[in-house]
Parts: C-alpha cells; structure tokens; sequence
C-alpha cells in the first residue's frame, strides 16, 4: 500500500496500529522499528480518552519511543488526538497535555468543536512558541532525564538551531513553586524563554515559577554554557546481589551480563545489593531495567519498585515502559535521586515491589 501511494504522489502515510509489536523470528519491535521505511508517521498507543490518567498513560509509553532516538523528519511518533476543549481535563492538565505532544513532536489533532471553543482552549491551541518547538525542522522528541515519582517529570531535548525544549511536569494534585534547576542538565546558565508567558530572563541558572496542580513548566533555552557532568559511575550487576522470597535471574540478549533479576512482585521477592561505594550521602543512582508490560485503555504503562538505602524506608520508584520485549528492550540508565549513603564502600540497596503488581526486570544499577 504504501508503494502504491507514493506512486500517485502521496508521500506521507500514518500506521494507526495503537502501539501494537510486531513479532520477528527473534524478538518483538514496537512501531518505532518496523514502520521504518513503510510510513512517516506511526501511533505510538492506543486511543487516548478525555481523562487525566490517560495522558499519563501515553506519557509512559511514549517516554522509551523518545529515549531510542529513532524518530525524525521522516518518522514522526503520533500520541492521539488532542483532548484540548473537551470535558475531563482541567486547564492546567490541559496545557500540560499539550506542551508534552508538542515538544515530543506529535502531530497535534484538534478534536474539540472549535466554533463554541473558549478562550482557555484558543490560547492553548494557538501558543505559538509551542508550536514553533513542535515544527522545529530538526523533529527531536524531548526525553526524560530524570522522574522524581509521585512529584515531578524534567524532560530535555535538541532543537535545529541548538536550543533546548526543556519540560517540567507537576504530578501532584496541588499547585506549589517549582525550580528547574539547570546544572541536573548539564548546563550552567542560558537564555531562558517562558513558552506560556512569552518572558524571557539572561545568564539564568535556574528558572522557578507557581504551578498548578498536573501543570507543567515549558522553557525554550538559548545561549546555552554547559557543565561537564560527573563520568565517574560504579556499576553493580543486578543478579550479584542476594536474591530472596521468588526474586530469579533470567537470561536477557539486551543486558549488560546477559542476565537480568525478576519475577519481583507482591510475594514479598527482593533482591539486595552490598559494598556499594558512594561519595555523598544524597547520590543519583542509575538502573537499567526492562518493562514490557504494554497496557491498552485502563494501564498505567509503568511498573513500580521500593528502592532503600541501608535499610531505610523505601522510596517508591516508578518506572515507565522501555519497550515491547522482556529480553531485549533495556531503559538504560534511568535516573533517580536517593538520600541516606554512607560516605564509604558499605552501603546496601536494597529493591522489591511498589505500588504495583509487579516491579520491573532488573539489569544493573550504577551510582553516580
């Protein structure tokens, strides 16, 4: 079809497939790998529907199809129609549905009536540094950098001219001041450009500002100096830890030792991880994990694990899909900061299930 297509001219073709896999005689690819050549643009989900959950729920799954950098000019991921205008959201949540299609480069479909549209749905549809971000030439989705769970999303990406997208998403249900703060970016100071008030700020190092609750902070940076982030991470084999109650190795092609932890669920199942050297007692610490669990309509598209320092209570982790296949499809170095090391080489981390039936596979995890 789609040969005989560009054959009368049409040269730009959307698979609507809600995110479906593709079997290979090796593996499962998502629509990001086998639509390549065939399409332009493919749906990266299933249908969206007019309720704040199901925002998130895209959000989660588009998160890995961002982070393979696979889509460009002539591969466009689609997250669904908006829902802009239409009953179900408020206005932050709204605007944050908005910026998010926008700076991961979706196409942006209205779908409400644009004839009784108010002023809140106009302004929203018509923020035009929005979409000066969604139209940028190079079509580089925005990726997360670091999820703070249950608080806070901060995603980056490229754009043409070498500015920066960047993204800031409140998940809590109040509204509070909230700072994006530049050096967990790399970057020391920029030019910085509110993409919802138009205002603009020099040198900047940080950038704060009142959020509603699920809304977002949107910022176009210029001028950019960057840091030179730290190089130096120590790295610790999943299945080198002490496995209890059900936790298992499995083999995985897509993993550091072709071996992965799993079948971490609500038995109780854990695995810990000793001697762990760490130089701060507050340290970003990186997993590699798998987390195939694709969900359609009412999933979260995201498995959850506690993770605790030296037996202290544990901080609930949620942790997006990484893709279609348990064996292959590994998130690489997912970022999340914990308190309470030692400034020494006997720390332990210790990892079971959240506040989800089952935590993610396990490959590596690495501290900073």
């Amino acid at each position: 079809m789609w040969n005989a297509l560009q054959n009368v001219g049409i040269t730009k073709m959307l698979v609507c497939q809600w995110g479906v896999p593709y079997s290979t005689s090796s593996r499962l690819e998502g629509p990001k790998d086998w639509t390549s050549g065939i399409s332009t643009s493919f749906r990266l989900s299933d249908d969206i529907v007019n309720s704040w959950s199901h925002v998130v729920r895209i959000i989660n799954q588009a998160a890995h199809v961002a982070l393979s950098g696979k889509t460009g000019p002539s591969l466009v991921a689609d997250a669904d129609l908006l829902e802009v205008g239409n009953n179900g959201l408020t206005v932050a949540e709204q605007e944050t549905h908005f910026a998010y299609w926008a700076l991961i480069k979706s196409a942006l479909f209205i779908s409400t009536n644009v004839a009784s549209a108010s002023s809140d749905t106009v302004r929203i549809l018509q923020n035009k540094d929005l979409l000066a971000v969604n139209q940028d030439d190079l079509v580089k989705a925005v990726t997360l950098a670091q999820r703070w769970t249950n608080d806070r999303d901060l995603y980056i990406g490229p754009l043409a001219n070498g500015d920066k997208a960047v993204l800031l998403v409140n998940w809590q249900s109040s509204s509070r001041s909230l700072t994006v703060d530049f050096s967990s970016l790399n970057i020391s100071k920029a030019d910085v450009k509110d993409l919802w008030s138009g205002t603009t700020t020099t040198g900047a190092t940080s950038f704060t500002k009142t959020v509603s609750a699920h809304g977002n902070i949107a910022l176009r940076l210029s001028n950019i100096v960057t840091s030179t982030p730290s190089s130096t991470v120590r790295w610790y084999e999943a299945e080198s830890g002490t496995l209890a109650s059900g936790a298992a190795t499995a083999s995985c092609t897509g993993c550091s030792g072709s071996t992965k932890v799993g079948n971490i669920g609500q038995n109780g199942a854990s695995f810990t991880l000793s001697g762990i050297t760490a130089t701060s007692t507050t340290s970003y610490v990186l997993f590699d994990y798998v987390n195939a669990d694709v969900g359609y309509m009412g999933a979260t598209n995201a498995r959850s694990a506690a993770v605790s320092v030296n037996g202290g209570t544990g901080v609930v982790v949620s942790f997006p899909l990484s893709g279609y296949d348990w064996s292959y499809d590994v998130w690489r170095s997912f970022r999340v900061q914990l308190s309470g090391f030692r400034v020494a080489s006997n720390n332990t981390i210790a990892v079971k299930v959240g506040d989800t039936t089952w935590a993610p596979d396990f490959d590596r995890v690495g501290i900073i």
